[in-house]
């Protein structure tokens, strides 16, 4: 009876000595993690709508959050129509007056030029009259001075036609397109400023955590959504120091968990350069067994989301 315990107690050493354990077999208990990427406001207020649910997948761009905006968005009408004004204002000094009005301007030089026609011909007869004596001098005088009126009428019109069929001057002009340029630049702050009023989702991925809820007031160092993405989740686990060898980046390996219908495959992208130290009633005492290295492998991004943060898993080689 005692050559067979003691035979027992050989056997079991030996199975210490050669690692009957996870090693030997190569598999390993593991566990899966992911990296979550949290989602803050850029400006603090008050949330008015969150359109998305905890695992629902959101594409680059999607709205995940809103923000009260009813003062950015009377700020931006009031620039924009602003700046149409400046546009509008700028055309219609470009373009001079319609050919309606320019027309009228014709018209109204036409007629003064009729007028001081009428006038200078009326002028000319009295003084022909007056050369002979027969009107007196301040008839004429009177005459005369009416033709000039009628004349500079003339001038007066001529002047305002001219003018009127000139583009701007370049001082007018100057001046309208630095306004422009102001307001186009004001615009484009308050729309970026309306903008992030809400929350656009950076990356492709599933909604991991909502930790506020709409009516409730935010800032901007507290997350509102966490997102979990595919190339984030990882399985970790810890080989010993004489399996080393047997795993390098870019091996595949095999995950299975409870409830798995089949096995992940993984690919090994990190293995750590330093030891770590486990407790001795896991490994052998030997202190070269208790070191242990990090390998983090991912899976394909079509089976990330096959596998859970936190998730225990069994890790072996293919």
């Amino acid at each position: 009876m005692k050559n067979i315990i003691n035979l027992f107690l050989l056997l079991i050493a030996l199975c210490l000595i050669q690692g009957c354990d996870n090693s030997a077999s190569e598999s390993f208990q593991g566990y899966i993690e992911g990296d979550f990427t949290y989602i803050t406001a850029d400006t603090p207020g008050k949330l008015t709508e969150i359109p998305v649910k905890r695992g629902e997948p959101v594409a680059v761009g999607a709205v995940l959050f809103r923000l009260d905006n009813e003062d950015q968005q009377l700020v931006y009408q009031q620039v924009a129509q602003e700046l149409a004004a400046a546009i509008a204002e700028k055309n219609d000094l470009q373009a001079g007056l319609r050919p309606e009005e320019i027309n009228i301007l014709r018209a109204q030089l036409k007629q003064a030029q009729i007028a001081a026609s009428l006038a200078k011909s009326k002028w000319q007869r009295e003084k022909s009259l007056a050369d002979k004596g027969a009107l007196p001098f301040f008839s004429l005088k009177v005459t005369h001075n009416d033709y000039l009126q009628k004349q500079a009428i003339v001038d007066e019109s001529q002047s305002r036609l001219q003018f009127n069929l000139l583009p701007a001057r370049e001082q007018a002009l100057a001046a309208k397109n630095a306004k422009i340029a102001a307001l186009e630049a004001q615009l484009a702050q308050v729309k970026s400023t309306l903008n992030k009023r809400q929350g656009l989702s950076p990356i492709a991925g599933q909604v991991h955590d909502i930790y506020f809820t709409r009516g409730e007031n935010v800032d901007t160092s507290h997350p509102i959504i966490s997102l979990l993405v595919p190339h984030n989740i990882k399985v970790r686990f810890y080989i010993p120091q004489k399996l080393l060898h047997d795993f390098k980046p870019g091996n595949e390996i095999l995950v299975s968990c409870d409830g798995c219908k089949k096995a992940v495959p993984v690919k090994i992208d990190y293995i750590s350069t330093t030891a770590e130290f486990t407790p001795p009633v896991i490994y052998s005492q030997k202190r070269r067994e208790k070191m242990l290295f990090l390998v983090e492998a991912r899976p394909a991004p079509d089976q990330a989301f096959t596998l859970h943060p936190g998730q225990p898993v069994k890790v072996s080689k293919i």
